[in-house]
């Protein structure tokens, strides 16, 4: 659990987004939403309604919602901005630098935030 909150703090100070997401064979356990709001994860991919234990995860979303209505500590974040990826950039042709970023900043050329990126990218070269 420390290196969990380790790392997203880390992604974070990196100005980079942590996505949490369920996998398949997954259960109706719904820690996971309960992690994500308290690591204050923008995005988290649960999937579609379709099974029940993706059921329970977005029930135990819209729980933690009216807690904070009723408590009056729901806050909201910026808004967060999409940029479109063309086709060059689909293609490889142009950096993916531009993917994501916080609204009102500009895009910028992203550092590898773990040490294995920067193995794994100077043993392609």
């Amino acid at each position: 659990m420390s290196d969990l909150v380790e790392i997203t703090n880390l992604l974070d100070s990196k100005k980079r987004i942590a996505v949490f997401g369920s996998t398949e064979g997954e259960s109706s356990d719904d820690s996971l939403v309960d992690l994500a709001i308290g690591l204050g994860v923008r995005f988290i991919k649960l999937g579609g309604l379709s099974r029940g234990e993706r059921v329970t995860k977005y029930n135990r979303l819209f729980t933690i919602e009216e807690e904070l209505v009723q408590n009056g500590t729901l806050g909201f974040n910026e808004e967060h901005t999409f940029f479109p990826l063309n086709d060059e950039a689909e293609k490889g042709t142009e950096a993916p630098e531009a993917a994501a970023t916080v609204a009102g900043e500009p895009p910028e050329l992203l550092e590898p935030v773990f040490p294995t990126e920067v193995m794994e990218s100077s043993a392609k070269a």
